[in-house]
């Protein structure tokens, strides 16, 4: 069920829903600021890499072909900016 929730958010987000949106944010902010920090190994530039990466996949949401996919996809745009 809980899977079955989160497709949901990301599928209303992917429809422009910003309240889907921040409930994402909410669930994976701490994915996105371990991912960021275990590369950076400093809390500030981790804290800009994860509000980076949260703008990124909001603009690209439309090209993310499969909701259940969002995590994995997630933590590849978050990798990708704290290697940049």
């Amino acid at each position: 069920m809980r899977q079955e929730a989160e497709i949901e958010l990301v599928r209303k987000a992917k429809e422009g829903d910003t309240v889907a949106f921040a409930g994402i944010i909410r669930r994976y902010q701490n994915l996105v600021f371990a991912a960021a920090f275990q590369i950076l190994r400093d809390r500030a530039l981790a804290e800009d890499v994860a509000q980076e990466a949260f703008v990124a996949a909001f603009r690209s949401l439309p090209n993310l072909r499969t909701e259940s996919s969002f995590p994995p996809w997630l933590r590849k745009i978050t990798r990708n900016l704290a290697l940049a």
